[in-house]
């Protein structure tokens, strides 16, 4: 299993609908489709569980053309997120317990026979190989009033954890445990010592001295961190070394080096010298040199 510190799992039934309960209980799905581009937001970034044939059933089954013209941007971005859903997934073998059973009930009455079996091998996966991480996504109309998948077979019982995205703020707790935080160190604030030119100079003189970077895209003065959250969301989501991430700040024109301050927290500095940036993080941003130098 890949190092992400979830594995989320989509209830498939926020997607291919029950259409006559959707015409009966509109307001209901209407909720959901309001939420939904928070859950897309937060699941960015990481691999999903999921299986080619189920990505296929979920955007044949999304009823797109069913929904009021005020929410097409949404429909919209739903397509894009199971477009491209497929190209960081999480595989599962197509293996079935016949007698599992669910509660909430995954494989839904209203489904086609074909996803009916997909989610009953995506279900047998998550009861056969339990996780911590695994993490099922679902609405409130859809589901109970646990926090819990329940899977069950042979008279074992397995719970599994489960976010609610419109229910209170659990969806934004719960992706807030994960973010990464910038917090400013003082020692690279915007300084002369510490720019593009007197790195130039520190070069040539033959580095005779520790050279402590700025960071460029951070005005102490004005204490706004915004550009560098940023920055630290956009980041290749990988780590070097000692838990180092790696962002691209185009505005200056340099990388930017995230280092762990403690738990979640990260402060930063320029990364003027490009040939301390690993080769991969290059490719992702696809800045191979820097314009200044």
């Amino acid at each position: 299993m890949v190092n992400q510190a979830f594995i989320p799992t989509l209830d498939i039934s926020a997607f291919i609908w029950d259409k006559e309960d959707y015409q009966a209980n509109q307001h209901q799905y209407w909720g959901i489709l309001r939420k939904v581009p928070d859950l897309i937001k937060g699941l960015d970034t990481y691999l999903i569980l999921i299986n080619d044939e189920l990505i296929r059933q979920m955007i044949n089954g999304f009823p797109y053309t069913d929904i009021p013209s005020e929410f097409w941007a949404i429909g919209h971005s739903v397509y894009d997120f199971l477009g491209n859903i497929g190209s960081k997934k999480i595989s599962y073998p197509e293996k079935d317990i016949p007698a599992l059973s669910t509660e909430p009930n995954q494989v839904k009455s209203h489904f086609n026979e074909e996803t009916k079996r997909e989610v009953g091998y995506l279900v047998s996966y998550l009861h056969n190989t339990p996780d911590e991480k695994n993490t099922i996504f679902s609405f409130q109309y859809l589901w109970n009033d646990s926090d819990i998948l329940e899977t069950e077979a042979d008279s074992t019982t397995i719970g599994h954890r489960a976010v609610i995205a419109d229910r209170g703020n659990s969806l934004e707790a719960f992706f807030d445990q994960f973010r990464l935080l910038f917090e400013h160190h003082f020692k690279h604030d915007l300084s002369p010592h510490g720019n593009k030119e007197a790195w130039k100079a520190w070069v040539a003189g033959g580095r005779d001295r520790e050279f402590i970077s700025q960071l460029s895209c951070y005005d102490p003065s004005e204490e706004d961190t915004a550009r560098a959250q940023e920055l630290l969301d956009e980041r290749y989501d990988k780590t070097f070394g000692n838990s180092n991430y790696y962002s691209y700040d185009l505005e200056h024109d340099v990388y930017v080096v995230f280092r762990l301050t403690n738990a979640n927290i990260y402060h930063a500095h320029d990364e003027y010298d490009i040939q301390n940036v690993p080769q991969e993080v290059k490719n992702h941003f696809n800045v191979l040199k820097y314009s200044w130098l």
